[in-house]
C-alpha cells in the first residue's frame, strides 16, 4: 500500500514531491526440523535425557534417519517494511536551482529458524540517504553542479528464543 503527491508549491518556482510505501506480512512459513527420535531418546544416558526433552517430539510415522526424525511445522512470520521518499526542487532563477532529496528505508523482519524450532530470529533495518545538488548556469558552455550527499544505515539481526516453547 502506498500514496504519492506532487505538484508545484510555488508556479514555476519551487516543486514538492513525496512518496511512501508500505507492506505488512503474517503468515505461517512450512518448516522442516530434524529430531531425536524415540529409540535415540530412550537410549541416551539418563543426563543427557532432559536435553533432549527439550526438542519436540516427533509424531508417529515421522521419516526416520538412523535415529534422526524429521518433523514439519508451521512457524509464524511477520514482516514490516516502510519506505518514503520527499523531493523539493527550487529554481532561484534561470542560472540557479538547488534539490533536495531525502529517502528513508525502515523495516523488521521476526522470523523462527527453520532449523531450531526454539530460536527466532529478529531483523530490524533502517536506512537514510539525503541528496543535495545546486546548479550554476554562467554561460551556454560553462556550467557548475555541485553536489552533497550523506547516507546512513543500521542493520541489526539477533536470535531470540521462540515464544511457547521450552527455550523461552
Amino acid at each position: 500500500f502506498g500514496a504519492s503527491l506532487g505538484g508545484p508549491i510555488q508556479k514555476e518556482k519551487t516543486f514538492a514531491f513525496a512518496n511512501y510505501e508500505g507492506y505488512r506480512q503474517k503468515l505461517d512459513q512450512t518448516s522442516v526440523t530434524f529430531v531425536p527420535d524415540a529409540a535415540s531418546r530412550a537410549a541416551a544416558a539418563p543426563s543427557v535425557r532432559p536435553l533432549l526433552n527439550l526438542w519436540p517430539t516427533p509424531p508417529d510415522g515421522a521419516p526416520d534417519f538412523n535415529g534422526i526424525a524429521q518433523i514439519f511445522s508451521s512457524p509464524p512470520q511477520s514482516i514490516r517494511e516502510d519506505f518514503g521518499t520527499i523531493c523539493v526542487d527550487r529554481n532561484f532563477s534561470t542560472r540557479d536551482s538547488l534539490a533536495m532529496i531525502y529517502t528513508v528505508d525502515d523495516g523488521a523482519d521476526v522470523t523462527a529458524t527453520p532449523a531450531n524450532p526454539f530460536s527466532t530470529d529478529v531483523l530490524t533495518l533502517r536506512e537514510q540517504v539525503l541528496s543535495l545538488e545546486q546548479t550554476h548556469v554562467f554561460s551556454p558552455e560553462l556550467l557548475n553542479t555541485f553536489r552533497l550527499g550523506f547516507s546512513r544505515a543500521g542493520y541489526f539481526f539477533t536470535g531470540e528464543p521462540t515464544p511457547g516453547t521450552p527455550a523461552a
